[in-house]
């Protein structure tokens, strides 16, 4: 089975791009042979109090066969431990982090205190570290705490000072290569999504396992937003074995996101 670690549901607010059906992103993500997707509200990323579009996102997929909700949190605002455990308490299995759209620095102290509270919750953390190309990005985000070297290592520092699970989401192939080291320190998984990850002939699917290892690099299609295929197919046409292209299609994610 194919597991998707990180699509979206919902539309942008400033592209419309997006689907708010469930229905229509499962039909999507079933057309590439997913069998399971872990599904972040793209309202929740855009919204200063994410809480209200986190208790409709649980709404939504409330009846889903295959769409597993995440939310998205904002360490700026209001944000406390008993918040997130309720998060949990929905059904929620990860919380998802967007500096670029909620104005934060991943290396703050906000994000270090979340980062604390998830490990002491099992909760899964992903950074989100863009959501579309920059180039193409309304203004008033293009800008704003874009996540670079600086921003990372100071990120995946307090990940691993928290004992806190986390994974890189759509973060460029030379920026996880240059902080490898603290990547791999702090445990972190690293995903496909990137369009900087690129497929044969330059098969960095194949250096993402040789830099973190067969276990810490999984698929993320970013659906609908993206295509879903084009990250299916630089798993399936890299030169790694089967059973590396297995644990990243899906093993990977399953164990994560505990199952």
């Amino acid at each position: 089975m194919i597991v998707d670690a990180l699509a979206f549901l919902g539309v942008h607010p400033l592209r419309g791009s997006g689907t708010e059906s469930p229905s229509e992103l499962e039909r999507e993500l079933q057309r590439a042979g997913i069998g399971k997707a872990y599904v972040v509200g793209l309202e929740s990323l855009f919204r200063r109090n994410p809480w209200p579009a986190n208790e409709l996102h649980a709404r939504r997929l409330a009846s889903s066969r295959i769409l597993t909700p995440l939310a998205g949190v904002n360490p700026l605002y209001a944000l406390d431990r008993e918040q997130l455990e309720r998060l949990l308490e929905l059904g929620f299995k990860g919380l998802v982090l967007a500096p670029l759209y909620h104005g934060f620095s991943p290396r703050s102290a906000a994000a270090g205190r979340l980062l604390k509270w998830a490990a002491d919750l099992g909760a899964p953390v992903i950074l989100l570290c863009a959501l579309e190309d920059l180039r193409g990005a309304h203004r008033a985000y293009r800008f704003r705490y874009k996540v670079g070297e600086r921003e990372l290592a100071g990120f995946l520092e307090r990940a691993e000072r928290a004992g806190a699970r986390v994974m890189l989401s759509h973060a460029g192939f030379n920026l996880v290569e240059k902080l490898a080291g603290a990547v791999k320190a702090a445990g972190a998984l690293v995903d496909v999504a990137s369009n900087t990850v690129y497929g044969p002939v330059y098969d960095r699917v194949r250096a993402l396992v040789e830099l973190f290892g067969e276990d810490r690099v999984v698929l993320s299609t970013g659906a609908p937003l993206n295509y879903p295929l084009v990250p299916i197919f630089k798993v399936l046409y890299s030169s790694v074995d089967w059973q590396v292209k297995r644990k990243v299609l899906g093993f990977n994610a399953l164990k994560f996101y505990g199952g």
